[in-house]
């Protein structure tokens, strides 16, 4: 260690240079504070031995500059003096000095005082190293978080045009919410929307949030159910994440021609469907694990179905709302959620009865984890309105082609043709605005074909709300026993006065059905059943079932 000796007394110079040259220390000495500036700016000392009076600068002087070319460095000053005056020697503390010591002086007790400050120096420079290293890591974490406020922001803006009937609320835990919130319209109109909490923040949930938003966007604008999404999304997940990290997440459609909701949840809280008196008519209870945990094989897609009629709106939220705790370490809760919803005078106020509940609930206290509510509105979306839809034939590439597809029994469990359909009229440059429209006709008559063809489901059975729950039970249990059977699908363009002619036809192997109970006009249909073939119809030019209702041939005008 270096010492910085100032004092004016040769006599003194000559004792203080003996004992710290005996000590081990090595030092450099100035007669006067003007000189000790000098040395101290070129020699740089670990510290200073500081006589009070001198000629030129007397120490209490010197003592303030060298703190202030100090800045954030520790130099300890120890003042050297004869004075045992109390306010004398408070003086030399205020001045800068971190100690004293009386002459005459004393080896033993300044051995002791400059081991003691050698000590605190090493402290000091112990800390300023940590700090240090914090400043580091703390501009890393700000790059990673500016890093994850990109991803999370270039994601938001990926989503569908803003949608009156969402209402979204956080509450972070750090400069912003890692929680994920995506939706887009599928081809035929459903409202896609994928709520996602991600385990950790910051970079760590944008590095799943990438793959996530990915999968969502590319299957939903290709046709894709949310079952085939949510299977995608887990096997992308389960491959590229590290263990530990993964997604609760809810896919939610919301489908207003076909009046239905049909909802995934896995890892999240219940997702509750309340009526527009604000009770619960639903609770969707995860009984999957998160997105990302399991292989594709022991991967549980199945989905819950209700009605879309008497639903109001659709509240989800992260576990971060019902674990937040109150300034007591009281724990918000399921129940205690509820209560509150139970409380709001109607279903319009839920939403933010449980946003001012949830702020005052918590109070200054800081979250543990991110909050995150989701209001989906069901009775401000209302029905896609079908108007017969513009020719725009000039824009098609091609003038004549077909494609035809033939589907096992044992292929539908896994697989759904209309996105390989859809992919197909993409290549051949079918317009962008023809396709939402050819898209719902291919899933009406697809579907009809294997629930009544296939499967014999009875549509009568969705006449209330908990047998269309039951309807699509049979039907999912339908296509995991189904071992025999097949569906054919033909599309054929050909060109006509005035503009193209895409023929479709849809052939099944059963024994066929009523279709002309099941062909029910769309106009004043309330039902739950019966719309979809109404609709397709609506569309097409002409519509027709053939034999005893396993074949259906139907043309759309382009």
């Amino acid at each position: 260690m270096k010492i910085l000796i100032v004092e004016d007394d040769r006599t003194s110079q000559v004792t203080l240079s003996a004992i710290v040259r005996k000590i081990g220390h090595t030092f450099v000495v100035a007669d006067n504070g003007q000189r000790a500036l000098e040395l101290f700016t070129r020699e740089h000392p670990t510290l200073i031995l500081m006589d009070v009076l001198m000629p030129v600068m007397d120490g209490h002087e010197c003592a303030r500059r060298i703190k202030q070319l100090c800045g954030a460095r520790f130099v300890p000053i120890i003042f050297l003096t004869g004075m045992t005056d109390d306010a004398e020697l408070a003086k030399c503390i205020e001045s800068g000095g971190d100690d004293f010591l009386s002459k005459p002086y004393n080896y033993i007790l300044i051995k002791a005082k400059i081991e003691a400050m050698e000590r605190i120096y090493g402290l000091h420079e112990t800390v300023a190293q940590q700090k240090t290293a914090l400043e580091k890591q703390q501009l890393l974490i700000e790059q990673e978080i500016s890093l994850a406020r990109h991803v999370f922001n270039a994601i938001t803006v990926a989503s569908a045009k803003d949608i009156s009937s969402l209402r979204h609320w956080t509450s972070t835990v750090g400069r912003f919410s890692g929680d994920l919130l995506v939706y887009e319209r599928s081809p035929a109109g459903q409202l896609y929307i994928l709520f996602g909490d991600f385990t950790g923040h910051g970079l760590a949930s944008a590095i799943g949030a990438i793959p996530t938003s990915d999968v969502f966007f590319a299957m939903t604008k290709k046709g894709f159910s949310i079952t085939e999404i949510a299977v995608e999304i887990n096997r992308k997940l389960n491959y590229f994440l590290p263990t530990g990290l993964f997604c609760a997440a809810g896919l939610i459609s919301v489908d207003t021609l076909r009046q239905r909701i049909e909802v995934w949840n896995g890892g999240l809280p219940p997702v509750l469907a309340i009526a527009a008196d604000g009770s619960i008519v639903k609770r969707f209870v995860s009984t999957k694990l998160p997105l990302g945990v399991l292989k594709a094989s022991d991967f549980d897609s199945h989905t819950e179905i209700i009605p879309l009629t008497d639903v109001y709106a659709l509240i989800v939220y992260s576990d971060g709302l019902i674990e937040a705790q109150n300034s007591e370490g009281r724990m918000l809760g399921q129940e205690g959620m509820e209560q509150v919803i139970h409380s709001a005078d109607a279903a319009p106020a839920v939403f933010n009865s449980i946003c001012d509940y949830v702020t005052g609930f918590i109070g200054e206290h800081p979250p543990a984890d991110d909050i995150s509510l989701l209001e989906i509105r069901c009775d401000e979306m209302p029905a896609e309105t079908i108007e017969t839809p513009r020719q725009n034939f000039t824009q098609a590439v091609a003038t004549h082609w077909s494609i035809e597809v033939n589907v096992g029994g044992d292929t539908l469990q896994k697989t759904d043709p209309l996105p390989i359909l859809m992919n197909w009229l993409m290549a051949v440059k079918l317009p962008e605005g023809q396709r939402p429209y050819l898209y719902t006709v291919l899933t009406e008559l697809i579907n009809n074909a294997i629930e009544h063809g296939l499967l014999g489901l009875d549509s009568s059975i969705k006449e209330t709300a908990s047998g269309f729950e039951q309807y699509y039970l049979q039907r999912s249990e339908g296509l995991e026993r189904l071992q025999g059977g097949y569906v054919v699908i033909r599309l054929e363009q050909l060109p006509v006065p005035g503009g193209r002619m895409i023929k479709v036809m849809v052939k099944d192997s059963g024994t066929g059905f009523d279709f002309h109970t099941v062909c029910s006009s769309l106009t004043g249909n309330e039902k739950f059943s019966g719309r979809g073939i109404a609709l397709a119809r609506s569309l097409c030019s002409s519509l027709q079932y053939k034999d005893a209702g396993n074949i259906v041939e139907a043309e759309y005008s382009v």
